[in-house]
């Protein structure tokens, strides 16, 4: 028998079982590959609330990745339990580091490293402290989020971090209407929730409640009257058994707080308190100024009852981390305060953080009371009154306002308190969208100036309850919120993370974006509302009405209530007069003096020959023009890729294209204005033609942000600035019908200007700002006097050396009354031209030229459009002494005119100086600047021979000056 059959069985045995052996092989790696991966987060033993909220976070991140999660301690975790992605996270440096490349965490509060292991299996959070290590985890956990594609372990990125600003404050006020209503905010587990969630994660460390306040008559009810209720004094606030109940709520809200890494404020507002319950009003019916009558605590009595109500307070709130009352606003004495808050607090450890407010106090006072005191003391300044308008202190210089709504001289040294930047945004953003991260990083640097710790922002809904109130047109559906601080996400998200760290990228921004509208048109989003948001700020700062947020509210207003033309915009429920027109308009300076200039003040600058590096009325109109139409370009692209979360897409929407239409109007306005003030000044008539058709555009303007915001809003409550409860921007509009007839008016003046003016002649003329060389000018000025045989003439030369030549000038425009001449080519050349004008009515008419009213127009002939280019380095050491040698290098493609320091003492109220700068010969200018213990602000201005001129620094790129700070003298105790 052959052996060959036996082999060949055996041989397909053995192929048999190698391919059984393999589809195992196979089978067991399929098993493997579908098996779940799982991820461990391991914390400390017994990890504090803070921990337990970042591990939650993370572990969202994770599961967005397909893993199985579990969070067990370390000393409950299974040696051999495997994993395949581990994180650990630890407080004070890791005991139980994995990574072998983790970063020494810094010492610093609220510090954090985040690292990962070699083979990327493990990461490690390291905190120096509960709070630092929660952001750790959120670094961690937006990381993993951020991350396309199964690599996102590759890809985790080593980062420690340390806070920029100590302090990064929410500035809440609490309302009374939310805490009287059972369904208020106040008592509301869900509103704490996402409220306290989002200032965690937004890294936000600081609740800092002001309060209580009504929303519809602004007005402030002492706060202890809600939650005290001390047995010798029954008659005042709420009662006990509802005072215990508010106190208790508060209670829970601080350890909700403190769950998440948060600390809580409390400020009092008002000394006297109510007799009985407050009389709170109903927001959306009552009427701010319907008056109500509220009998109060007075006299003496309101001593001893302050004493005994700050005592019994703090004693019931121990986790309360800051304490705080109102000085000057209150209408009691610093005195008063003696008696009873620091009275009180003596009685306590002096551990108690206490903050004060400055506003109408007076600076030297207020020192004398943290000087009362053992306990830390800080101050909130105003950073910009109750507005935001300029991302750096800009309320400097003689103001018609009250000194304390800048910081005064709280700069000054020796200081025995800290500096909390109140920054009071609401009065500038109150609707619409915004979301600038740059902007936000350049006002979030300036809050160590003065030696500042931090600020305390005014959310969008500050002063109002805290349900969605914007949305009344039953049409429109964006109810994809309850809460507005749901709806001010990218506000909270921006102001947050750069108060934490100011250069983190726009990436973590932009991925928000993309988790909220897709990864197609969350960047576009992002882009439409940096640009946005670049037009309500901007508005204020050059159209700046007033620094209190009664005085203007960018977003609602047309810009002519300036100064009590219009006290109140409506009164109650009806309209009242409309004050306030182009005249009205035109007296309004800007916020920034030194770095824009107002149409009255450039238009008086150019009829005088006046070069600056302000921004001009032209540059602003340019400026608002360009973010309206890069903002609606990018919400329109973005439309078109079908944005995920529609409704929160389409509330954006609707405010950038407003705020677009709004950024619109005031470009048109401000130009309007400006032709309208060169008019009034020369009775140049075309400059009051192209007025009207300014101020027609800007009429046209308005009615698309009212056709938008009556669709998006219907209306909105707006008792603090126009006092009603249904604000309408189409009501807001009206007045600008008295605008256009003023013009008409003007006009039909203009036919009557000589016997009205009694002059006899009258020519108009606004020079040109450059003219070319080589190139035919047409020169354009009116002849406003009626004659049967007029003459219109110029003189003119183009050096100095060489006399006048005379030209006719033709009839252009007869109901203009225009005049037209051509200068010649072969006379344009490089330098400048030099002209004046005459007329007559005849041989025996009237007879004038304007060179005898002014000098002759010299305008810059040349091509050069570039401006001067600056190069400094600040002092790197602290400046003492009576005085500072300045140097700065100047660079132009033009022979430098002109080189200027202007420098101010730094307390706030001081006026801008200026020093003009000696040449060095090599391009470099030097000034010997004055010097006091107070210090000094200053800025550089250049101007060269072709008309160009910079100040610097811009105030659009950086803050437009540099500081020498102020120094205790030796014999200053502190």
């Amino acid at each position: 028998m052959s052996r060959r059959g036996p082999l060949r069985r055996e041989a397909s045995r053995t192929a048999r079982t190698i391919k059984a052996l393999l589809y195992l092989v196979l089978a067991c790696g399929a098993a493997w590959a579908q098996r779940p991966q799982k991820a461990l987060i391991v914390l400390p033993h017994k990890a504090s609330a803070p921990l337990q909220f970042g591990a939650a976070v993370l572990g969202d991140a994770l599961r967005g990745k397909g893993l199985q999660v579990n969070v067990a301690a370390q000393s409950s975790t299974d040696p051999g339990s495997s994993s395949d992605f581990e994180v650990i996270v630890e407080e004070r440096g890791s005991k139980a580091d994995k990574t072998q490349t983790s970063k020494q965490v810094p010492e610093k509060s609220e510090s954090y490293s985040v690292s990962s292991s070699p083979d990327k299996h493990a990461a490690t959070v390291d905190g120096s402290d509960p709070t630092g290590a929660m952001y750790g985890e959120f670094e961690l956990a937006e990381q993993i989020a951020g991350e396309g594609g199964s690599d996102w372990q590759e890809k985790i990125r080593a980062v420690t971090k340390s806070p920029f600003l100590e302090v990064r404050g929410v500035n809440m006020f609490l309302t009374v209407q939310d805490v009287d209503n059972a369904d208020g905010a106040f008592w509301s587990d869900d509103y704490w929730q996402k409220y306290l969630d989002m200032m965690a994660r937004d890294r936000y460390n600081f609740l800092d409640i002001h309060g209580l306040c009504d929303a519809v008559t602004l007005t402030f009810p002492n706060g202890f009257s809600y939650f005290l209720s001390l047995p010798d004094f029954p008659e005042v606030g709420v009662g006990t058994e509802l005072a215990m109940k508010n106190l208790a709520r508060f209670r829970q809200v601080i350890r909700m707080a403190s769950d998440r890494g948060i600390k809580v404020g409390y400020m009092n507002y008002e000394a006297p308190p109510p007799i009985g319950r407050w009389k709170t009003r109903r927001l959306g019916v009552d009427e701010r100024w319907q008056e109500v009558p509220q009998q109060v605590l007075e006299g003496p009595r309101l001593t001893q009852y302050t004493r005994e109500a700050v005592l019994s307070f703090l004693k019931q709130l121990p986790g309360l981390w800051m304490f705080g009352f109102r000085v000057g606003e209150s209408g009691q004495p610093e005195d008063f305060y003696q008696k009873t808050y620091m009275a009180a607090l003596a009685q306590l450890p002096p551990t108690q953080r206490v903050y004060l407010r400055t506003w109408i106090a007076d600076p030297q006072k207020v020192r004398e009371l943290a000087a009362s005191t053992k306990n830390p003391i800080y101050l909130e300044p105003k950073y910009n009154g109750e507005q935001l308008g300029l991302p750096y202190q800009a309320t400097l210089g003689g103001r018609q306002y009250p000194p304390s709504g800048s910081y005064e001289n709280y700069t000054d040294k020796p200081q025995n308190y800290s500096i909390i930047w109140q920054i009071r945004a609401h009065g500038t953003h109150r609707v619409f969208y915004w979301g600038s991260p740059e902007f936000a990083r350049r006002t979030v640097r300036t809050c160590k100036f003065g030696d500042g710790v931090g600020f305390s922002m005014e959310p969008m809904e500050a002063y109002m309850t805290a349900a969605d109130y914007l949305h009344n047109n039953p049409n429109t559906d964006h109810g994809f919120y309850k809460w507005m601080v749901e709806r001010e996400w990218v506000w909270h998200l921006i102001w947050g993370r750069t108060a934490y760290d100011p250069d983190v990228p726009d990436q973590v921004f932009v991925d928000e974006f993309v988790r909220h509208f897709g990864a197609q048109a969350g960047p576009l989003v992002f882009r439409a509302l940096a640009e946005s948001s670049k037009i309500v700020p901007f508005v204020y700062a050059y159209h700046n009405i007033g620094m209190d947020h009664q005085d203007f509210a960018p977003e609602f207003e047309n810009g002519d209530h300036a100064f009590g033309a219009r006290s109140r915009l409506w009164q109650g429920d009806r309209l009242a007069p409309y004050g306030g027109n182009n005249d009205d308009f035109l007296r309004v300076n800007t916020l920034d003096r030194t770095a824009m200039a107002s149409p009255a003040t450039y238009v008086d600058d150019a009829l005088n020959g006046t070069v600056t590096g302000k921004m001009t009325p032209f540059e602003a109109a340019a400026y608002l023009d360009a973010a309206a139409s890069k903002s609606e370009g990018e919400i329109a692209q973005a439309a078109k890729l079908s944005p995920e979360s529609p409704k929160n897409f389409e509330c954006i929407r609707m405010d950038v294209d407003a705020v677009a239409w709004l950024g619109r109007y005031y470009r048109d306005r401000i130009l309007s204005a400006t032709h309208l003030k060169f008019y009034e000044d020369t009775y140049d008539h075309p400059q009051l033609a192209q007025a009207y058709e300014y101020m027609q555009r800007a009429a046209k303007d308005w009615d698309q942000l009212s056709d938008i915001t009556e669709q998006h809003f219907g209306f909105v409550p707006e008792y603090i600035r126009m006092g009603v409860r249904q604000f309408r921007w189409r009501d807001e509009g009206r007045s600008l019908g008295v605008d256009l007839d003023q013009l008409n008016n003007l006009e039909t003046a203009f036919q009557r200007l000589p016997q009205q003016e009694r002059l006899g002649v009258i020519l108009g003329h606004v020079p040109q700002v450059k003219i070319e060389p080589g190139k035919p000018v047409v020169l354009e000025a009116t002849y406003a006097t009626l004659s049967d045989d007029p003459h219109v003439y110029i003189f003119f030369r183009n050096s100095p050396q060489a006399g006048f030549s005379k030209l006719d000038l033709n009839p252009d425009d007869k109901a203009a009354r225009t005049w037209m001449v051509t200068i010649p080519a072969d006379q344009v050349i490089p330098g400048f031209l030099e002209y004046y004008f005459g007329a007559n009515s005849g041989r025996w008419g009237d007879y004038d030229e304007t060179i005898s009213h002014r000098p002759p127009f010299r305008v810059p002939a040349n091509r050069a459009t570039s401006k001067p280019v600056f190069s400094y380095t600040p002092p790197s050491t602290n400046v003492t002494g009576n005085s500072v040698k300045l140097r700065v290098k100047v660079d132009d493609s033009s022979v430098i005119k002109s080189v200027y320091v202007y420098y101010k003492l730094m307390p706030a109220p001081y006026e801008w100086l200026r020093m003009e700068m000696h040449s060095t010969g090599d391009g470099g200018y030097t000034a010997a600047v004055p010097l006091t213990p107070e210090g000094i602000l200053y800025y550089f201005e250049a101007v060269d021979e072709s008309g160009n001129a910079a100040n610097y620094p811009n105030f659009l790129e950086q803050t437009p000056y540099f500081a020498i700070d102020s120094w205790a003298l030796p014999s200053a105790s502190r």
